[in-house]
């Protein structure tokens, strides 16, 4: 499976199996990448808020991850290991949390109070052939980008510039589902599927509404508009990134 460099922020969290940690590249399908140790090969803490990571994944998730490809691998040490310690059963399997601050814990055998505690490894630096790593500029082209609720406003402001040499100041984001605002076209130019995640670019003559049922309230003055509808997997809703254009595209 293919490996790639990612420049990645602070570390945010650590789990059994996954270590998280924050972006704050605009272009990126998320704020937050959650990584499986297991298939990490390295990391290498630039500072306390920037880090490049070494990883394994397959071909059809390169496409997420190049919106955060490091430009290179540093040519220092990598973080030899992360880990913790878990409390563990007398037959060696992990003792399950009862009472945190009286020391109980459930075991097959019953409660104990006294368990032992053993290194659980999330990482561990492994080996690996520089020129098999992937590298580069971080992919930013917002119709090769996955796009989601994290970066729909930064794919629709680059679309207008890049299609049309619009500059967008300001856009909106609005739920789609669940009850919340609504964009509704009076006239809907043109329909385009861009991207993955079934991300759409709409072109039309329209206004947005807060909700369809209730009275309409508008949101936006009548104009043009274009927008990008995409599903967003983690918010289990459509998301719609909205702009106003001075003129008819």
């Amino acid at each position: 499976m293919p490996l790639i460099a990612l420049e990645l922020g602070k570390i945010e969290d650590i789990d059994r199996r996954h270590i998280t940690f924050a972006s704050d590249f605009k272009w990126a399908p998320r704020r937050k990448v959650s990584l499986d140790g297991s298939r990490i090969y390295a990391i290498y803490k630039i500072s306390d808020d920037k880090h490049i990571v070494v990883y394994e994944t397959d071909d059809e998730n390169l496409k997420f991850y190049r919106s955060y490809r490091a430009r290179y691998i540093p040519n220092t040490e990598p973080i030899p290991k992360i880990s913790f310690e878990i409390p563990v059963c007398p037959d060696g399997e992990e003792a399950e949390v009862v009472d945190y601050e009286d020391g109980i814990y459930a075991c097959e055998e019953g409660f104990i109070t006294n368990p032992r505690y053993v290194e659980h490894i999330v990482y561990q630096k492994r080996d690996f052939d520089p020129s098999q790593v992937e590298t580069g500029e971080p992919e930013k082209d917002p119709e090769k980008i996955i796009i989601t609720g994290d970066n729909i406003s930064y794919a629709l402001k680059e679309i207008m510039k890049k299609r049309y040499g619009v500059d967008v100041e300001t856009t909106g984001g609005y739920k789609s589902l669940g009850g919340g605002r609504y964009v509704s076209y009076v006239d809907v130019k043109k329909e385009e599927k861009i991207g993955l995640g079934d991300a759409t670019l709409i072109e039309g003559l329209g206004f947005a509404v807060d909700s369809f049922y209730d009275s309409p309230r508008i949101y936006a003055d009548p104009g043009y508009y274009v927008s990008i509808e995409t599903f967003d997997p983690e918010s289990r809703n459509d998301r719609s990134g909205v702009c106003k254009t001075e003129r008819y595209i």
